[in-house]
């Protein structure tokens, strides 16, 4: 402990005066004349003994008010730490509390019962509450401030700071750039009050200081500078569409202090001797200007915090919190699109959901608009929800009869809130005509189940399908096929195999389905040099009729054409039994995606990725003559062959609706020679950009607003046209604040603390910096003694 006015400790001195005045104005016996009974001379003493103890007392008490007067003017004060009592010493001092009073009340009606004299009483009562006082004191040494000490010792001796108010700083200040800082309350959003408060505290940073300013983007390093440079960075930061978690943020800025800490020039010799420790010249705090929202850490344990913290002792972490009380906001999230490359004139479902934080249950509106064939965004019909805080609301729309190339629309909810940017959902669809599929098969036969799945007589169908025979694949024009399908046939022969490979390689897709006529010696990798570019497998031997019955087995779900079965489940698939297959072995870095459940284990479903294409191999037959029985597991079989038909079409390639924070790949027409383009934004402002020679897609990185953007060509190109959406994460509208139990989780309690304003900031700085002052509790002591000096001499003077 130290003292921010030693000299006023002079002032124990005045203690002194007590005790001389109880010397000089003690009271002189007066000698009185009375029998001499030996009753009275018992009493006498008793009354002596007690009124003795009763001066010592009054004594003490006077005394004791006279030095926390004297400590109180002198503000002593201890280092920073956690000094508040515990659970346990709250419990243990109840504990001597009560014992000491039950026994205190339990005696005095002991000895009420037996009816003793009323002076032999009153002297037994006098000698228990001294009695009783110093056991409880006792007791409270041991039990309580004994612990307590213990605890906190670590903190007296260590302390954090060095206990100078005008020792530089080393800080790095955190500002929330998240879009819940948005959030506007009394005119004034989160993010608005947080850089106020940041600035005003910058400047009050002491002389020599040194500071380094960032956001939760973290697009850029973050480097120690001076002040008047912090300030600069300060003033030039806004809120983002995409920030990292806040356990990252954290590491970066413990990070950035370390490197600091250790760079010479940020340490000083403690001594002018050979050998002297290097200490460092700065006192290390970290600012955190948040409003708290849960939604902005990963919820995980992070022990990198943990490693950083104790490389840095005595560095304090400040949480600013901006965030509104009771924050009450309705919003859009979970956008979802039934596809995002429709057919055209096929028909669109739109999806998202609606919730609301805080308030009481109420309508909203919300609007659907779409593009037209001009371009501008025409309403459509409402949709009016009546919300409930406690349950989030689905929200479906449909569009009919699509058309066009590049179309765009949005979500809106009618009425507006105090968080503005998740009342809007923005999406893009890149319409098509249906991709045209070639399904080469000996018979139409065998060809007329796929091409009826793929193909069936609507206006939506996905694919256009051609029946061919495999002696006229080598004179057909391949390139307008999205995809080849051999189904069952026997040779594709030598001249088909270079035209496919051709063709995938370019970048098309080849489905295999073997079947009773395929001949081995026509699907040799080792005899036919071009099949084997693009064969994901080849048949070893002649088709299996295993004895015992075989089925599917489907545990790998990680690849696109199994994804969509780890919610829809494969139990109708891989409950079909399969009488018939081929034994196959995987080509060159083919992977077996499904399994038969032999002995052997042998693939079912291989995939390969060859040159800018993809192929697949069915090691059993799709149009069953005996085979097997799969187009019975009912729409998920036709969901399985869908998915395959996507992956060669390598449908959903480009992407058309992103999450803010994620790159965007637009892919390139390769018929196009494009070396410019022109990227229109949200705000329609409109950037051009260079593209690199020979690119095959344009990837972008700084999208910097939500909303939807669209990608043109220039030149020769300028029929090129893509377009894609940018929403925030869902969570970025969830409101709900972090407790000092959730900081806990990953940070010591004794290393960080929250404040809601710039003075309390100032208070808590004040208190690492300098150490928590006494005054409180020495002028609650004063009053304790006063109090305690008034009843002992009423009670003395009283007769």
């Amino acid at each position: 402990m130290s003292l921010i006015h030693p000299w006023l400790l002079l002032g124990l001195g005045l203690t002194a005066i007590p005790v001389i005045l109880h010397l000089m104005l003690r009271a002189t016996p007066k000698k009185l004349v009375f029998p001499a009974l030996r009753l009275i001379q018992n009493r006498k003493r008793q009354n002596t003994q007690r009124l003795r103890l009763r001066h010592i007392l009054l004594l003490l008490l006077r005394m004791a008010v006279i030095a926390a007067i004297a400590l109180a003017i002198a503000r002593p004060k201890v280092p920073a730490g956690d000094y508040r009592p515990s659970l346990y010493d709250s419990l243990r001092l109840l504990l001597v509390l009560g014992a000491a009073t039950g026994v205190y009340f339990g005696l005095l009606a002991y000895w009420k019962r037996q009816k003793l004299p009323p002076h032999v009483t009153e002297h037994r009562r006098t000698l228990l509450r001294y009695a009783t006082t110093a056991a409880s004191i006792l007791l409270f040494l041991l039990l309580v401030a004994w612990p307590y000490q213990q605890r906190v010792s670590a903190s007296m001796d260590k302390p954090m700071s060095p206990g100078d108010a005008n020792i530089p700083v080393a800080a790095v200040l955190v500002l929330d750039t998240s879009l819940s800082m948005q959030y506007r309350f009394e005119n004034r959003t989160r993010f608005e009050i947080a850089a106020e408060i940041a600035a005003r505290h910058l400047a009050s940073l002491p002389s020599g200081s040194r500071a380094a300013v960032c956001d939760t983007a973290l697009d850029a390093p973050i480097r120690m500078q001076t002040v008047a440079a912090g300030q600069t960075r300060l003033a030039n930061l806004q809120t983002r569409i995409a920030s990292r978690p806040f356990e990252e943020v954290l590491e970066a800025a413990l990070q950035a202090q370390w490197e600091d800490r250790e760079k010479p020039a940020a340490k000083t010799t403690a001594a002018a001797t050979a050998g002297s420790v290097p200490v460092d010249e700065f006192a290390r705090e970290i600012y955190v200007f948040t409003d708290l929202a849960a939604s902005a850490w990963r919820g995980g344990e992070a022990p990198r915090l943990g490693v950083l913290l104790n490389q840095l002792p005595g560095l304090k972490i400040y949480f600013i919190d901006v965030g509104a009380t009771e924050p009450q906001n309705v919003g859009l999230s979970g956008l979802s699109l039934s596809t995002e490359e429709p057919v055209l004139g096929s028909d669109l479902t739109v999806r998202a959901m609606l919730a609301a934080t805080g308030g009481t249950p109420t309508e909203r509106t919300v609007e659907l608009y779409f593009e037209n064939d001009a371009g501008k965004l025409v309403k459509r019909d409402p949709v009016t929800i009546r919300l409930d805080p406690a349950n989030p609301a689905p929200i479906t729309f449909n569009l009919a009869d699509v058309r066009g190339t590049v179309r765009q629309g949005e979500l809106r909810i009618a009425a507006s809130d105090p968080l503005e940017f998740d009342n809007r959902l923005s999406f893009t669809v890149q319409i098509h005509p249906p991709r045209k599929v070639l399904v080469v098969s000996d018979t139409r036969a065998s060809a007329e189940g796929l091409m009826n799945l793929l193909a069936p007589p609507r206006v939506d169908a996905q694919y256009d399908c051609k029946f061919l025979q495999p002696a006229g694949l080598a004179a057909e024009p391949l390139k307008p096929y999205s995809q080849v399908w051999l189904v069952n046939v026997a040779d594709p022969t030598p001249a088909g195999w270079k035209a496919l490979r051709k063709f995938v390689e370019e970048g098309g897709g080849l489905g295999i389905a073997l079947g009773s006529r395929t001949k081995l010696d026509a699907y040799s990798a080792d005899q036919l040099p071009d099949a084997a570019a693009i064969l994901p497998a080849e048949p070893l031997v002649r088709a299996v009729d295993p004895r015992d019955p075989v089925f599917l087995d489907m545990q790998d779900l990680a690849h696109p054409v199994m994804s969509r079965f780890q919610d829809w489940g494969v139990a109708e698939l891989t409950g079909v039994e399969i009488p018939r297959y081929w034994n196959v072995g995987p080509v060159g870095e083919a992977r077996p995606l499904v399994r038969f459940t032999n002995l052997r284990h042998s693939p079912a479903l291989v995939v390969r990725d060859v040159g800018k294409g993809r192929a697949l191999l069915i090691a059993t037959a799709i149009d069953r003559n005996g085979w097997n029985d799969l187009p019975t597991a009912g729409w998920k079989y036709l969901a399985w062959m869908y998915e395959m038909a996507r992956f060669l079409a390598q449908a959903g390639s480009q992407q058309t609706n992103v999450q803010a924070g994620s790159d965007v790949v637009v892919p390139l027409d390769p018929e196009l020679r494009m070396d410019k383009y022109l990227l229109q934004k949200p705000a329609f402002e409109q950037l051009p950009g260079v593209i690199p020679t020979d690119a095959e897609q344009l990837v972008l990185h700084d999208i910097d607003q939500l909303g939807s953007y669209r990608v043109r060509g220039s030149g020769e190109a300028a029929t090129f046209e893509r377009g894609f959406s940018v929403n925030a994460a869902p969570h970025e509208g969830v409101l709900k604040k972090l407790t000092n139990v959730d900081l806990e989780k990953n940070l010591p309690k004794e290393r960080f603390s929250i404040s809601q304003s710039i003075e309390g900031l100032q208070r808590e700085v004040y208190d690492i910096r300098i150490g928590r002052e006494l005054y409180p509790f020495v002028v609650l002591m004063l009053a304790l003694a006063f109090m305690g000096e008034q009843i002992v001499a009423n009670r003395f003077y009283e007769k």
